[in-house]
């Protein structure tokens, strides 16, 4: 299982370019708006671009009928995909995470609670949306898991947007944050316990699927 999780990752150096260039554009644009915070969603736009440029790769190349004829179970495969997300994703979001607490430190402030919550809700959401994406693109490939990628984003900013403007919830409630604050620890392993039973329904889905 280790040579398929390390498969994925030569894949990703390929893309090291790419990344790279994301990586760039969010860090002039964090010193040029003076917005640390905005290199936490970088950690959410590479875990959300890595399983779908994975499984282009593995399409690309057929890698499936490969994968069929393997000395490895189909969990194995299944599960190696879901450890290479994870890993992938807790270095972007902990990595963004360490550069902005490095941005705080240079500049002789703490870093403030509003970057821990936005910290452990990215962490969350993170882990939501692979849970929701994976399934699909073992179903439908990469080209209909972008698109399902985009409906997730539009439900989340559409919910967001709900909150705050029809329902009547501000972020500058203090009932409200107080609440946040208090169950906001939990939310990552929420995200994080999604992704078992999403790993279960890709596994089913995998053994059906015919290549």
């Amino acid at each position: 299982m280790s040579g398929l999780v390390l498969k994925d990752f030569l894949f990703m150096k390929k893309q090291v370019r790419y990344y790279l260039a994301i990586i760039v554009v969010y860090c002039v644009l964090c010193f040029f708006w003076d917005q640390p915070g905005i290199l936490l969603t970088l950690g959410c736009v590479v875990s959300m671009i890595y399983p779908i440029q994975a499984f282009a790769g593995d399409e690309g190349c057929h890698w499936q009928m490969m994968e069929r004829i393997l000395p490895v179970s189909l969990g194995r495969v299944v599960l190696a995909r879901y450890l290479s997300t994870l890993l992938v994703s807790l270095a972007a979001v902990g990595g963004g995470a360490l550069v902005m607490w490095i941005y705080y430190a240079v500049r002789g402030e703490a870093l403030p609670d509003e970057m821990l919550f936005l910290a452990l809700c990215i962490a969350g959401v993170v882990f939501l949306m692979e849970a929701l994406v994976i399934p699909v693109l073992y179903r439908f490939g990469s080209s209909s898991g972008r698109l399902v990628m985009i409906v997730i984003l539009v439900l989340v900013f559409g919910a967001v947007y709900l909150c705050s403007h029809v329902i009547g919830l501000s972020p500058d409630d203090p009932e409200l944050n107080r609440m946040l604050m208090r169950y906001i620890y939990f939310f990552p392993a929420v995200g994080f316990v999604c992704l078992i039973p999403s790993c279960l329904i890709s596994l089913a889905l995998y053994r059906k699927k015919e290549y």
